[in-house]
């Protein structure tokens, strides 16, 4: 596969279609994947692990034309990881929760984000501590069906941007913002110029975000 520098390839994975091939997917783990993948208590996570970790190798390998064992990685001081064995411009991200995964691919450095929207969390504290003050106002005017969205929605882009900067939880929440109206596009505000920011769903009960710095960009979509 080839990605242009116009695009970011986005691929949304079912877990439960892959649960199967889990054992070709172990197969491809380095040993400190497979590592990981034991200390696992319930069985659940350890298979969204294997079949993230090996989804992601098999993409790459797709784009590096490389055997997906024979990628190897590397993370920064706050554990974004990258691969380490290429020269090519090829950067990814991913995220997962619950039943889905969610990878990116790019010729720039981008952060993903998706997260299962669940019905019964209590999202006051969580609205007190990630969000501005005139964006918790604003979030207080929106009917219980648009918080519920609005909630997801508003913390998949933070993460999306916090990963694409390579810091995750590390950097604050409220030193930058995100459009909250569900009337109008994705943006973020408060950082440097250049940024942008798209929000989807690729599930009825998922939010997703992917951020990136730098020209626009076509986001392509594959559910696999």
């Amino acid at each position: 596969m080839h990605c242009p520098n116009n695009e970011i390839h986005v691929f949304v994975i079912s877990i439960k279609n892959h649960v199967k091939k889990l054992s070709q997917y172990f197969a491809l783990l380095d040993t400190t994947e497979r590592e990981r993948a034991y200390h696992f208590r319930f069985k659940k996570d350890q298979e969204r692990f294997v079949i993230a970790h090996g989804m992601l190798r098999r993409l790459l390998s797709s784009y590096l034309e490389k055997l997906p064992h024979k990628i190897t990685f590397s993370v920064n001081a706050y554990g974004k990881p990258k691969i380490s064995n290429i020269t090519a411009p090829l950067c990814f991200n991913m995220s997962h929760s619950s039943d889905y995964v969610l990878i990116g691919v790019s010729t720039t450095p981008l952060g993903v984000d998706i997260e299962y929207i669940n019905e019964n969390f209590d999202r006051n504290d969580m609205v007190a501590h990630c969000f501005s003050e005139s964006k918790q106002r604003a979030y207080q005017t929106l009917t219980p069906k648009e918080k519920r969205i609005a909630f997801y929605r508003i913390w998949t882009q933070k993460e999306a941007y916090l990963k694409a900067i390579g810091k995750g939880l590390h950097h604050s929440l409220k030193t930058f913002s995100v459009e909250i109206s569900p009337h109008k596009p994705a943006a973020i505000y408060g950082v440097k110029d250049g940024w942008h920011i798209h929000s989807f769903m690729p599930h009825d009960q998922y939010c997703a975000a992917i951020a990136w710095q730098g020209q626009t960009k076509k986001i392509v979509v594959e559910k696999i």
